[in-house]
């Protein structure tokens, strides 16, 4: 049986104590974003919010706590003007939820209708597995399976990775 908690906030700061619960079973957390009015009738937050509860169950037969956090109306990450041309991505305070209870080894598992709902930038999905590599963690897609950290940087495709390759020697240059 799964047992679904919905947020009602975006800070995991002073209400770790909601998330304790006495019948040990694991949390996982379900991130659903939407990003404009194309994703009410593409993914509208129902249907991921059915596919999510769906996966879950299957994921962990004996049951757990599904705690739902939503990003409605917002990108997983956005990019804001940081400086002289420099432009720094920003995780949005659901995706900042979702990470805050990875970072502190309070879930392992995030569901995800697919990992566009996290972002569509390759960067931010290889910052993202990141979090989840420091948190011996994993993403459940409805649609594309379990990644691991590993497996999710590389679903950011090849041409991806070599552009995450070369921003890191832009900075690298930049440095020296």
């Amino acid at each position: 049986m799964i047992i679904i908690h919905q947020t009602k906030h975006h800070n995991l700061k002073g209400h770790e104590e909601d998330l304790k619960f006495p019948d040990g079973l694991p949390i996982a957390v379900g991130y659903v974003r939407t990003s404009s009015t194309d994703d009410v009738g593409r993914c509208s937050a129902h249907s991921q919010v059915q596919g999510i509860v769906y996966t879950c169950d299957a994921k962990f037969p004996e049951g757990c706590h599904l705690v739902l956090v939503y990003d409605l109306g917002t990108s997983g990450y956005t990019w804001t003007p940081k400086g002289d041309d420099n432009r720094h991505r920003t995780m949005s305070s659901g995706l900042k939820m979702v990470a805050e209870l990875l970072e502190q080894g309070i879930a392992k598992h995030v569901f995800v209708r697919d990992i566009s709902r996290i972002s569509h930038s390759p960067f931010a999905i290889i910052e993202f597995s990141s979090i989840l590599d420091h948190a011996k963690a994993c993403v459940v897609s409805t649609y594309e399976g379990e990644f691991v950290p590993a497996s999710l940087a590389a679903a950011a495709s090849t041409e991806c990775v070599l552009a995450a390759l070369g921003l890191l020697a832009q900075m690298t240059l930049e440095q020296s």
